[in-house]
C-alpha cells in the first residue's frame, strides 16, 4: 500500500511501518492522518493492523468504522469489495489524552519517549472472521520445573539471559525488520546467552519465529509499569493485556512470562493476582510471575503470585553475596529463583564527538512540525525538547553535559576512559556471573542490558556492533568456575559478625584454595590446575548438570607478588589474577602513631621512623600535625560528617588512578573498595590545592569525585584497609591487601 501521513500542513509520502520522529516536536500527541487507496477484489477481506501506537480511528471513504486503543495487539477491520480510501487517525500515548501510566506504555517513555504511528505492518487477509480474534491455543510447554530447577526439553537448563527495552534510535518505533532480528538474535548468541527479555514490550512476531529459528528462547514481560491506580484504567490494561497473551501464546520460544515490573504499591495485589491466573490459564506455561522484581525487594503488598521468585538485584559488587544469599528460599517452598534484572554496569560514553552547535526551525503557523534540524548529535541526546524532552525520565544528564563543553575531556582522555569502563565491565561483570553461579536456588539471570540507551550505558552491544569480544565473559562458557571463600566470622564488640577471607588475595606461606563449577549438563573429565604456571593439581572430575558444587581443593604455598590461578578443564576453562601481599610488620610503621578502631590489633609499631600518624578520623589533634607537616594517612571510610560522600564504587563509574595506586587493579581494589568520595567542599576548605591520585568519574553525570588526594605530607582517602563492606574481610588482620594499602599510602605521605 502506498501511504501518505498529515501532521496538519498537508499530506507527504511515507513509508508503512512509520512513525513520526523528527519531523515533529516529540511532545505532539497528534492527531497524524494516515491513508491509503486499496483495491478489494474479495469479499471477506480484512485490512490488518499489527501495531499501532496509540489510539486509532479508522474511516473507510470517509465513513468512520473503528476505533481502537493500544499499542501491542493486532486488530483489523473489514473492507468491501472495490476501489476504497482508508483514513487512520492517530493519537500517541504520553500526552494529556492519554497519559504514560493511564496505558499499557511499557518502559519505552521512560527510556526515550513515546512514539506515534502506524508502527507495524499492515496488510489484507481474506477470513470468514476477524483473522486477528482467531483463538490459537498454546503448544505444550518446553520448560518443566523440579523444586529450584529448569529443565528445558527435557535436559537441565539455567537461563543466561539480556534484557531489551526495545530501544530502536535508527527506527524511532520498536519493530525491526526480519533482517535486523536475525542480525541482533546473532550477537546475542555469539554473546553467550540463551534467552532475551522483552522488558516492557511486545516483540513483533517475527522476533520470535527468529529466535526459535536460531535455538534461543523468550522471556515476555507484559508493558505494566507504574500504573495509574484508578480501577478504571487498571481495568482496561487488564483487558489489553488477556489480548495481548492470547495473539502472542502460540509462540514455543516463550518460555517465562511476567505480568508486570516493580510494580511497588501502584498495583493492588488482587489485580497482579488476576493478572497472574490470566496468563497462568490461557499459556499453561509453568513459569509465570504476577510481579518482575517482587514486592520483597522494591516494597508492596506482600502478598504475590507465581510459581518462581524474581528479584532485581542492582548491588555494588562486594555486595552481590550477602545480597545473593539473603534471596535463596531457604525453608520457603522450593521454586526456582531468577535474577530477573542484575549485572548492570555503565560505561564511560565519550561525548565530545556529539559537541557542537543545535539549529531547530519550526513552522511558524504550526509549530509542532518541524522544519529544520542541524544538530551533530543524535536526536535522543539533543538540548532542545522538541527533539528531546525529559518527559517522564528521571534520568537526563547528559544533554547539560554536552552543553557544558568544558566538562569534556579531549578525544584521547575520553578513548582512554572508555577503555577503562569496558575492562571493568568485564571484570565485576564477571565476579557477579561467579557469584550467582555458585548459588544452587538461582537457576539463573537477566544481564541489563542488550544495547545502549539514553539513560543507561550497560549495553553488550554498543551502536550495532559486540561492545566486547563473546569471551570477554564467563557466561559464554559452558561450564561457570568460581573460587569458594573461606568463612572467617571475626569477633566484634562480644560476638561475630559475617566474615570471609578473600580467596583472590593472600598473605606468603600455605594457603587452601577451593574450585566450585556450575553447568548445564553434566560433565567428566580431568582438571588441572596451575598456579603460576606450576602445576599444583590434577585430578578426573564430575561436574553435575544444573548444580553448582564444589570440584577441586588443594594446598599451595605462596610467595610475594601476583600469580595467576588457572583451572583447565574441557570444555572450557578459568583464570583468575590473585595477589600476594606481606603482612604488616612492626618496620612497615615504625614511628607512626596508630588511631581509631580498625587498628587496635595491629603490634606496637617500632619507635624509629617519620613520626608519622595513621588515623580515621580528622580534628583539631589532626589539624595540628597537619600544619607541623607531619605525615598523616587519614582513613575516612566510615566518615558520616562533611569530609565525605556517598557513592557507589562499582556501578556507574569508571576510577582513573596515578602510582602509587594501581588503576584498574580490581583484585586489589576489591577488599578495600569504599562506598564514600572526599568531599570536593571539604578538600578545598582542609587541603587546598591538593593533588587526587585516585578520581570517579561518573558515567551517568560525568561529574568527577576524589577517593584519594594528597597534600604536602598528608594523604587522605575514603579507602577501607579494614575491608568490612558487604563480602569484603574484615579486618585488618584478615585484609592482605588492606595491608598493602596501608604500606603504600604511609610511604606516599612521607614522600612530601
Amino acid at each position: 500500500m502506498d501511504w501518505t501521513v498529515d501532521y496538519g500542513s498537508g499530506p507527504r509520502p511515507c513509508k508503512v511501518p512509520h512513525a513520526w520522529r523528527q519531523d515533529v516536536d516529540v511532545r505532539w500527541e497528534g492527531p497524524a492522518v494516515y491513508r491509503t487507496t486499496v483495491t478489494v477484489d474479495e469479499p471477506d477481506t480484512w485490512v490488518v493492523f499489527e501495531g499501532v501506537s496509540y489510539a486509532a480511528t479508522v474511516a473507510i471513504d470517509g465513513t468512520p468504522v473503528r476505533e481502537h486503543q493500544g499499542i501491542w495487539d493486532a486488530w483489523a477491520v473489514a473492507v468491501p469489495t472495490g476501489v476504497r480510501e482508508i483514513t487512520v487517525e492517530v493519537v500517541k500515548n504520553g500526552g494529556p489524552t492519554f497519559p504514560v501510566r493511564d496505558v499499557l506504555s511499557g518502559f519505552l517513555p521512560y527510556v526515550f519517549h513515546t512514539f506515534g504511528g502506524i508502527f507495524r505492518d499492515v496488510r489484507l487477509v481474506v477470513s470468514r472472521e476477524d483473522p486477528t480474534r482467531v483463538d490459537r491455543p498454546a503448544p505444550p510447554s518446553r520448560i518443566r520445573v523440579e523444586g529450584n530447577r529448569l529443565f528445558l526439553d527435557d535436559r537441565p537448563w539455567t537461563v543466561r539471559g539480556v534484557l531489551s527495552w526495545g530501544w530502536y534510535p535508527g527506527l524511532g518505533h520498536c519493530h525491526p525488520s526480519v533482517d535486523d532480528v536475525r542480525k541482533e538474535v546473532r550477537r546475542i548468541k555469539r554473546a553467550g546467552f540463551n534467552l532475551v527479555k522483552f522488558c516492557l514490550w511486545v516483540p513483533p512476531h517475527h522476533f520470535l519465529d527468529v529466535l526459535s529459528e536460531e535455538g534461543l528462547v523468550a522471556w515476555v514481560e507484559l508493558p505494566l509499569w507504574m500504573p495509574s491506580p484508578e480501577p478504571e484504567r487498571l481495568e482496561a490494561m487488564l483487558a489489553e493485556a488477556e489480548t495481548i497473551v492470547r495473539q502472542y501464546r502460540r509462540h514455543d520460544a516463550i518460555v517465562a512470562w511476567t505480568c508486570g515490573c516493580e510494580l511497588s504499591e501502584s498495583t493492588p495485589h488482587e489485580v497482579r493476582r488476576r493478572l497472574f491466573e490470566t496468563v497462568r490459564d490461557l499459556t499453561g506455561c509453568p513459569l509465570v510471575k504476577d510481579n518482575s522484581g517482587s514486592a520483597e525487594m522494591y516494597g508492596g503488598d506482600l502478598r504475590e503470585y507465581g510459581t518462581f521468585f524474581d528479584f532485581h538485584p542492582y548491588c555494588d559488587t562486594v555486595f552481590y553475596p550477602p545480597v545473593l544469599d539473603s534471596l535463596q528460599n531457604g525453608p520457603r517452598r522450593a521454586m526456582p529463583v531468577l535474577l530477573g534484572e542484575t549485572n548492570d554496569y555503565d560505561e564511560y560514553r565519550p561525548l565530545g564527538r556529539w559537541s557542537g552547535p543545535e539549529a531547530v526551525t519550526a513552522d511558524p503557523d504550526r509549530p509542532w512540525i518541524l522544519e529544520h534540524v542541524s544538530t551533530p548529535r543524535p536526536y535522543w541526546l539533543s538540548s532542545d525538547p522538541r527533539l528531546n524532552d525529559q518527559g517522564v525520565r528521571w534520568q537526563h544528564d547528559v544533554p547539560g553535559v554536552l552543553d557544558s563543553l568544558h566538562s569534556i575531556p579531549d578525544a584521547s582522555e575520553e578513548r582512554r576512559l572508555r577503555l577503562l569502563s569496558r575492562q571493568k565491565s568485564a571484570a565485576v561483570r564477571n565476579r557477579v556471573t561467579e557469584d550467582v553461579a555458585a548459588r544452587a536456588d538461582i537457576a539463573g539471570f537477566v544481564v541489563t542490558g542488550l544495547v545502549e540507551t539514553p539513560i543507561s550505558t550497560s549495553g553488550v552491544v554498543d551502536q550495532g556492533e559486540d561492545a566486547f569480544e563473546p569471551q570477554a565473559f564467563v557466561w559464554s562458557s559452558p561450564v561457570t568456575f568460581f573460587s569458594i571463600p573461606h568463612r572467617r566470622p571475626p569477633w566484634v564488640d562480644g560476638g561475630n559478625r559475617p566474615g570471609w577471607l578473600d580467596p583472590w588475595c593472600h598473605f606468603p606461606g600455605p594457603a587452601v584454595i577451593a574450585i566450585g563449577a556450575r553447568s548445564d549438563l553434566d560433565h567428566f573429565g580431568t582438571a588441572v590446575v596451575r598456579v603460576g604456571g606450576t602445576k599444583v593439581f590434577e585430578s578426573d572430575i564430575q561436574i553435575t548438570g544444573g548444580r553448582p558444587h564444589e570440584v577441586a581443593r588443594l594446598e599451595v604455598e605462596f610467595g610475594a607478588g601476583p600469580v595467576d590461578l588457572q583451572i583447565a578443564f574441557e570444555p572450557n576453562g578459568a583464570l583468575w589474577p590473585l595477589r600476594v601481599y606481606e603482612r604488616l610488620s612492626k618496620d612497615d610503621l615504625a614511628g607512626w602513631t596508630l588511631s581509631g578502631t580498625p587498628f587496635r590489633h595491629l603490634d606496637q609499631p617500632g619507635r624509629d621512623g617519620p613520626s608519622g600518624l595513621v588515623t580515621t578520623g580528622w580534628d583539631d589533634a589532626v589539624r595540628s600535625c597537619v600544619h607541623d607537616e607531619r605525615p598523616v594517612v587519614a582513613f575516612l571510610g566510615e566518615d558520616r560528617s562533611v569530609a565525605t560522600v556517598r557513592a557507589p564504587f562499582w556501578r556507574e563509574c569508571v576510577q582513573t588512578s596515578r602510582p602509587p595506586v594501581p588503576e584498574n587493579d580490581w583484585t586489589f581494589l576489591y577488599p578495600v573498595a569504599t562506598d564514600a568520595v572526599l568531599s570536593r567542599e571539604w578538600l578545598e576548605t582542609e587541603l587546598p590545592g591538593a593533588e587526587w591520585f585516585m578520581t570517579r568519574v561518573d558515567t551517568r553525570t560525568y561529574g568527577r569525585s576524589c577517593y584519594v588526594a594528597k597534600r604536602g605530607h598528608t594523604v587522605v582517602t575514603t579507602l577501607r584497609p579494614w575491608g568490612g563492606l558487604g563480602a569484603q574481610p574484615y579486618g585488618l588482620e584478615n585484609n592482605p591487601a588492606g595491608c598493602e594499602l596501608l604500606r603504600m599510602l604511609t610511604k606516599l605521605a612521607v614522600q612530601g
